[in-house]
């Protein structure tokens, strides 16, 4: 008898696209308030960069979303071991890292080690390759080769953009095919590369778990979910009674649904309102998620959560200029780390993501979930059910981290 199993695939790819100052002429100048901040440990640092980026997402997006912050913090960490001056400073209050670039290469270490262990744990495929490629002949600093091998083990590899800009790209794209376990094709699109791009940094998150407690796909059944507080739409929506880490206030309820064998699990944020999304992101602070992380309680709880794939292909450049890194987009930038050159800008910062929640398997679970359910009695136990906008969050709740985010308002 075969076990249930849930699987979630999720598949993250930053894209960063370093063109040469030939076309800083043509550059419009977008420019956000940077603001002192005290920069915080590597958990609060992750939290807060993933937090402030949700809420300028949930405006500009339209509907469902998911991108990685793990995957943004890791290409810019990259970026900042090359960038120097103002550059550095607007980078490092982003990532709300250190400036000094010893101190950041320690900080990510730091970071980086905090996901060893998904290396090696039996439940998880995790895959978290980086890769630059520069333009044949240009003249990268043998320091910066250092550092970004060292610091976050990536290898350069030459690429002729100038000559054959559409054949580089192609090139690229079947590498992130072949290192996205084929989840991601045609990832850079015509166009971002033309013959004035010096470099393309690439970082690629790969995710594979199975529930700790699987859903039955026996029991899933079309139910409706309310888009808006007027619309219902019939989706297939998963089921089960078991014991989760779970909590609520007032205004939310919040349910971790743990993976086998790890810390990481999917944290659900469900507005107890219908269309009170927008203003749950907009209350929610790094002391505020860290407190709900830490209030959350084994509890018998029914569960309704709908099946959702999302795909999103996101351009983070407006974002991340408005959050304060402006200098590195426009005629002040200073990658003078990189290139004896000194000719760099980036010119965009592209997320492509995938996430897939669904379910998987035979009886044989459900039979562990019914014997489960059946210790706490209808009256004791908590319903959870997310038919309405909620938001997520791919969470290690021992380190405090968030890998990926998300909202749901149409599954």
């Amino acid at each position: 008898m075969m076990m249930k199993c849930f699987s979630s695939v999720i598949v993250c790819l930053v894209v960063c696209l370093v063109f040469c100052l030939f076309a800083l002429g043509c550059l419009a100048d977008k420019r956000g308030d940077v603001t002192a901040v005290d920069l915080p440990d590597v958990k609060g640092a992750n939290m807060a960069m993933s937090l402030d980026l949700y809420r300028r997402l949930s405006v500009s997006a339209k509907d469902n979303f998911v991108f990685s912050p793990h995957s943004i913090m890791n290409t810019l960490g990259m970026l900042q071991m090359g960038a120097a001056g103002e550059t550095a400073a607007e980078i490092s209050r982003v990532l709300r890292a250190p400036v000094d670039k010893a101190a950041a290469g320690s900080w990510f270490n730091a970071y980086q080690a905090g996901f060893a262990f998904l290396e090696t744990a039996d439940a998880v495929t995790w895959h978290n390759p980086r890769r630059i490629w520069a333009q044949d002949g240009y003249p990268v600093l043998t320091s910066f080769k250092k550092e970004v091998r060292e610091r976050f083990n990536a290898s350069i590899t030459p690429a002729d953009f100038r000559n054959q800009p559409e054949n580089s790209r192609h090139l690229i794209n079947a590498w992130i095919y072949d290192q996205s376990q084929k989840q991601l094709e045609n990832a850079i699109a015509e166009g971002a590369i033309d013959p004035l791009t010096r470099m393309v940094l690439v970082d690629i998150v790969y995710f594979y778990s199975q529930w700790a407690y699987p859903f039955d796909p026996e029991l899933t059944d079309n139910m409706p979910f309310y888009v808006n507080e007027t619309t219902p739409r019939k989706v297939p929506m998963m089921r089960q009674a078991s014991q989760f880490p779970y909590m609520e206030t007032p205004d939310i309820k919040a349910l971790l649904l743990p993976y086998k064998q790890t810390d990481i699990g999917l944290l659900i944020l469900l507005p107890k309102k219908q269309n009170r999304l927008s203003d749950v992101a907009a209350d929610l602070s790094v002391m505020g998620l860290k407190q709900t992380l830490a209030s959350l309680a084994p509890t018998e709880v029914q569960v309704f959560l709908p099946k959702y794939r999302l795909e999103s292909r996101l351009t983070l450049s407006d974002h991340l200029q408005t959050m304060g890194m402006r200098s590195a987009f426009g005629r002040e930038a200073d990658f003078s780390g990189i290139s004896s050159a000194k000719d760099l800008y980036l010119s965009a910062v592209l997320q492509s993501a995938t996430i897939d929640v669904d379910e998987a398997g035979t009886e044989a679970a459900a039979a562990t979930t019914a014997v489960v359910a059946m210790k706490t009695s209808l009256a004791q136990r908590r319903f959870f059910r997310a038919d309405h906008p909620f938001m997520f969050a791919l969470v290690n709740r021992r380190l405090e981290q968030i890998l990926f985010m998300g909202r749901v308002v149409d599954p």
